[in-house]
């Protein structure tokens, strides 16, 4: 995925408490046809300066089918984000 210089970010402390504070992703895959996609809540856990990613797919999602046979596996973490109510009245 590109990103422009200005947006890049290198410092791995950041980095982690980025994905801690935001772990609500959306990650993609392929399955020889197309490309899949799923939001889900993740857990972020470090050991040995290496960063995990571990969430749970709904056993009828098939794209849990994916993980295995995808080399490259991409993971967006959007940033802060809440729910708003369609009923919501200002």
């Amino acid at each position: 995925m590109y990103v422009p210089k200005y947006y890049q970010m290198k410092d791995y402390g950041k980095i982690k408490d980025f994905m801690m504070h935001n772990n609500f992703v959306t990650i993609i895959t392929y399955d020889e046809l197309k490309p899949l996609a799923t939001h889900l809540p993740v857990n972020i856990e470090e050991k040995d300066n290496t960063l995990y990613v571990s969430g749970h797919f709904a056993n009828a999602n098939k794209q849990w089918q994916t993980i295995e046979s995808n080399e490259h596996i991409l993971i967006i973490f959007h940033g802060p984000h809440a729910y708003i109510s369609s009923t919501l009245i200002f």
